[in-house]
């Protein structure tokens, strides 16, 4: 359509500098980024256009499927810095070569492993992964990338369906028991063969004589914990309503009563606010004076059972109805997620007194199964970090559900322009051919097809059974590819088992493209095109700390034996191409003796040779091969006439090898028949 049907004949003889701004924005809102780069230098009049907000924000939407507001890859002010760095990561995802690894952990955990800890960027370049089993009690730690340098943590004998509650980091995990103890453990001193006196704390409230079981604990993170240890730094709360806070003297600092309400979840950034859940109730509390600040009724009630508080990592699939509800909190914009069944909401407590809410309600027929808070670095929603709204995209952050009938819809927490929480995107995964059958399990209560999400400001990754797993965009729900490769053959029991994907785990630096899929025992590691960080001397982000760089030198230890590793691997490689390639050939050509060859080969020309009499083809054969062996001596003695020669026939009659024979006599029978 020209700009003559848009605007009229009154108009045709209108420059476009006549314009009106707003009808300038909008033209140049349908160019591409790099175009409007390029038109900014035109004139004054139109750099004012191209920079203005309502440009980028449709030129993003047409380009990436954004809305408004949208999560910041660069926390940059420039359009111009996010479009080109956005695109760049799009392409990663999109075409990089993948680069996967797989291995075990030592745990043996298979279907239990309910929690990891992640750093991808430590280490000197190769990560660090942490798992834990709340069924166990069990720890592993290794390797984030490639499996080495394994430790184990056992949980001990009495562990074992005692654990209702859990927080860990990495020195420290906090457990609370259905017997109501709170347990912390020094991961740092704690060793395989055991955990000794002064790598275990028990917290005990002496003027408490009904021991109620511990249903949730918070622990603060590693980077603010007290050295001193007089600040508060674990919260619990049981199922009688009792919040304690202690600090890691064992000094039980302050006791807060709930009367007729069960503490089912708690959060807290140690700082400024403490966040629970019960059953009908969110409250807000004040660290430091320990007073509340806001009571927000849920408009529904959790219904508690004895399956409530158990771990919620089920045998097959994801926790079923029963499970408690997820709590998750935005401290960076004063933000609190709650999902349980068929309810969804979002409060905003940054003005205590008047709460801001927005909700979705799903069908009575469908549930949450799942969900996730967008991966993203500790300064967006941790204890320190605030909203910049002046940021590109207004500093947004998503989230994710899987719903029960096997679909994922992702959606904005910190738009509050209308009270109904409306999905960006509704994603139902379609995941490899070579996928386990479901069919023969979907009579289990537990049984779910979707068993992983997570994602970041570009894609949502959606994990189903036996490590397979989906990456979609995360603004569209367009599929991108999958984020899996089949495991080796020598983890059978990949291929043997139903094993659902525990969890997967992104990079927390939003422009990094790599992650980990944990399931069962087995993780995997993968990685579309170069990390920007291994090769880096810095990390990125706000802290500004120095990063080792790896020492890739002949004569240093840890790369000779990883390159010795290395050599093993590739070596187990090759055997078992071999072998693979050895069994093709067995069964397409046959390893048969001469003598099955020969009948074989008489069988077949007699089925397909028509019926002649048997005293004829003998005496043809017998004629034939005889003419055979004087046309062969013949061309002997021509080649090679001396009879010295050892090449040279013994006799004018001699007879050539019997098997030649045999075989000269089968082919002319076939090529007479």
């Amino acid at each position: 359509m020209s700009l003559i049907d848009l605007l009229g004949n009154t108009l045709s003889q209108t420059h476009i500098h006549e314009l009106p701004l707003e009808i300038l924005i909008q033209i140049f809102s349908n160019l591409d980024p790099i175009q409007l780069n390029t038109i900014r230098l035109v004139c004054k009049r139109w750099r004012f256009a191209v920079s203005d907000k309502e440009t980028w924000l449709n030129s993003f939407s047409l380009k990436f499927g954004t809305s408004r507001s949208f999560p910041t890859l660069t926390d940059s002010r420039q359009w111009m810095v996010e479009y080109f760095d956005r695109l760049r990561c799009l392409k990663k995802w999109n075409k990089a070569v993948a680069i996967h690894k797989s291995y075990l952990l030592i745990n043996n955990e298979f279907r239990n492993v309910a929690t990891c800890v992640s750093n991808f960027n430590n280490n000197e370049g190769w990560g660090k992964l942490m798992t834990f089993s709340p069924r166990f009690g069990n720890i592993a730690i290794c390797n984030l990338k490639n499996g080495r340098n394994q430790s184990f943590i056992p949980g001990g004998n009495n562990v074992f369906g005692q654990i209702f509650s859990y927080d860990i980091n990495w020195n420290y995990l906090l457990m609370g028991r259905a017997d109501g103890e709170v347990v912390l453990k020094n991961l740092l001193t704690s060793t395989s063969s055991g955990a000794n006196r002064s790598s275990q704390l028990t917290f005990i409230d002496d003027l408490d004589s009904i021991k109620s079981p511990v249903t949730a604990v918070c622990l603060n993170s590693l980077t603010n914990i007290d050295k001193h240890k007089q600040r508060v730094d674990i919260i619990s709360g049981t199922l009688n309503g009792k919040l304690r806070l202690w600090n890691l003297s064992k000094v039980l600092v302050k006791v807060i009563e709930f009367e007729n309400e069960s503490i089912i979840n708690i959060r807290s950034d140690f700082k400024s606010f403490i966040i629970i859940n019960t059953q009908i109730n969110v409250y807000v509390i004040h660290f430091s004076n320990h007073t509340i600040l806001a009571q927000i009724p849920l408009g529904f009630e959790i219904e508690l059972s004895d399956n409530t508080f158990v771990p919620s990592n089920y045998f097959y699939g994801t926790p079923g109805p029963d499970a408690k509800n997820n709590l998750d909190v935005d401290f960076g914009d004063s933000n609190i997620i709650i999902t349980y069944r068929s309810h969804i909401r979002v409060f905003n407590f940054k003005v205590p007194t008047a709460i801001k809410s927005r909700e979705l309600d799903l069908p009575n027929d469908m549930f949450v199964t799942l969900s996730s808070m967008q991966t993203c670095p500790s300064h967006k929603t941790g204890s320190h970090s605030s909203r910049n709204v002046k940021l590109v995209g207004l500093d947004e952050l998503l989230y994710a559900n899987a719903l029960s009938d096997g679909s994922v819809i992702t959606w904005k927490i910190r738009d509050f322009t209308d009270k109904h929480i409306i999905p960006q995107c509704k994603i139902t995964p379609e995941f490899s051919k070579y996928s386990p059958d479901l069919s023969n399990y979907i009579g289990n209560e537990n049984f779910g097809t979707i068993t992983a999400i997570a994602l970041n400001g570009v894609v949502v990754a959606i994990g189903g059974y036996n490590g397979f797993t989906n990456l979609h965009n995360v603004f569209t729900g367009e599929f991108i590819k999958e984020a899996s490769v089949k495991y080796p053959k020598k983890m059978s029991h990949m291929y043997n088992e139903l094993i659902p994907v525990n969890r997967i785990l992104l990079n927390d630096v939003p422009k990094e493209t790599n992650g980990l899929i944990v399931c069962g025992d087995t993780v995997q590691y993968f990685q579309f095109g170069e990390t920007e960080l291994i090769n880096s001397s810095t990390t990125s982000g706000t802290s500004g700390v120095h990063k080792k760089k790896i020492n890739s030198g002949v004569l240093n230890k840890h790369e000779s034996k990883k390159k010795i590793r290395d050599q093993i691997d590739d070596y187990d490689t090759q055997v078992y191409l071999e072998s693979e390639r050895q069994k093709m050939f067995e069964k397409y050509n046959g390893l048969f003796d001469e003598e099955d060859e020969l009948s074989i080969a008489l069988a077949m020309s007699q089925s397909q040779a028509p019926p002649i009499d048997e005293d004829e083809e003998l005496a043809r054969v017998l004629e034939l091969s005889k003419l055979a062996q004087k046309e062969e001596i013949h061309v002997a003695q021509v080649r090679d006439p001396d009879p010295e020669s050892d090449l040279a026939p013994a006799t004018e009659g001699a007879l050539v090898d019997e098997d030649d024979e045999l075989r000269r006599i089968l082919e002319l029978s076939l090529i007479e028949q």
